[in-house]
């Protein structure tokens, strides 16, 4: 069977650019919202690692009072396991560690820490301050918000609005018309049993469970793209004709031959 098919494609990023906000919005959003925008403190440190509690406590006595350099020097000489992190808040460290970390002052050495990992010995290399970051750092993270919202909104109504002229009984094209949708075809389509992610095969499978010149409901395809179709002929499954298929029929035939003897 076969199937000539219309559809409306309906994708919310067409109407992005609909809802860029003003430099005034932003601006406005910014000052009535810093504090969603602070960055916390971060820190950078070089953390070291012991299997045992007494390799630590002798490590430490030795790099006391020592430059990073130096460290990290006594440390590849004794095989020393280390790692270095830049620019940490305090959630995105082991609750374990991170107490220790956010009390030191900088260049100072830690205490020996217990984990059930290991043993760790912290050395501090710097500390960036929590602060309120300027509006021309976060422009672009507001003018996004600010679109999405307010595109999610209309996009949410729109499918709602085309919901309903549905159940109203509008036809394809009244819908169409009234939002400047395009209408697709495709004619002559199979249906597929083989998975396939794109939309036009999923529209075209979803056809094969629709009615002739019947609207179908919306279909969600992802959260950027819906869509509605409209089945505007059905080619009925026929035979083929023998003279086009002979020697396939034949192969068929012999194989069951084989498979009889």
């Amino acid at each position: 069977e076969k199937r000539d098919i219309s559809y409306i494609l309906i994708n919310k990023q067409k109407y992005e650019t609909n809802f860029t906000p003003s430099e005034y919005e932003i601006n406005e959003y910014y000052i009535n919202n810093k504090k969603l925008f602070t960055i916390p403190e971060k820190r950078s440190f070089i953390q070291f690692n012991f299997k045992s509690k007494d390799e630590a406590i002798e490590f430490r006595k030795i790099i006391l009072g020592k430059q990073k350099e130096n460290i990290i020097n006594i440390a590849n000489e004794k095989n020393i396991i280390f790692n270095e992190f830049d620019d940490l808040a305090k959630f995105q460290v082991l609750d374990d560690l991170a107490s220790s970390i956010f009390t030191l002052d900088k260049g100072n050495i830690s205490e020996v820490i217990e984990t059930t990992l290991a043993n760790h010995i912290i050395f501090l290399e710097s500390i960036n301050n929590e602060r309120e970051p300027s509006l021309i750092e976060v422009k672009e993270e507001i003018k996004k918000t600010l679109t999405n919202v307010q595109l999610d909104n209309f996009y949410d109504e729109l499918k709602l609005n085309i919901s309903q002229k549905i159940l109203d009984g509008n036809s394809i094209k009244d819908i169409s018309l009234e939002n400047s949708f395009e209408i697709k075809e495709i004619l002559k389509a199979k249906f597929s049993n083989v998975e396939n992610d794109d939309i036009e095969s999923q529209i075209i499978n979803n056809s094969f469970s629709s009615n002739l010149d019947f609207t179908s409901d919306l279909f969600e395809y992802d959260e950027n793209n819906a869509y509605v179709l409209f089945v505007n002929k059905i080619y009925e499954s026929e035979p083929k004709e023998m003279e086009k298929i002979f020697e396939t029929v034949k192969k068929d035939w012999i194989n069951s031959k084989k498979i009889n003897f």
